[in-house]
């Protein structure tokens, strides 16, 4: 028997919840790079802070998406694709928990930056295979509710 998805007033949240971690990890990557650039105007504290937060908003986050994937039907098309931005968006998650570790017992460093920078790009690109997982594959997208129009010419 296939699992159904969860849905919060008739939408999957994942695809919502995923602008939290997002906006809350690049944040604490802006101010990781801040942190060098403008010595003492950003406190070395704000990554830390920014990318517990981000690891605490990637918790439902990753919850929701990981019941996305396993409700995906065996075989579909868009698998390949669901285990990229899996992978993709795993690692990020690995990157920035690191970093974080290293940020809360030795504070910034070259290597925070790095993972920070690293995790950026993951995320980057595990967020691309996300979209390609609604838009070209359809994946959580209601049947009967019809796609987005196509725009109109005058």
């Amino acid at each position: 028997m296939q699992p159904r998805p969860f849905k919060v007033l008739g939408h999957r949240p994942h695809p919502a919840l995923t602008d939290f971690p997002i906006v809350l990890f690049t944040l604490a990557w802006v101010a990781e790079v801040a942190y060098r650039v403008v010595p003492g105007r950003v406190p070395g504290d704000w990554p830390e802070w920014l990318l517990a937060l981000g690891l605490l908003a990637a918790l439902p986050t990753a919850a929701t998406g990981l019941w996305d994937y396993i409700c995906l039907p065996s075989g579909h098309s868009a698998q390949p694709t669901a285990v990229r931005h899996l992978a993709l968006v795993a690692a990020a998650l690995a990157a920035f928990g690191i970093s974080w570790i290293l940020h809360f017992t030795k504070g910034p460093s070259i290597y925070t930056l790095l993972l920070g920078t690293g995790g950026e790009i993951l995320l980057l690109a595990g967020g691309w295979y996300g979209g390609e997982l609604v838009f070209r594959y359809r994946v959580g997208v209601d049947p009967q509710g019809g796609g987005p129009s196509e725009p109109q010419g005058d």
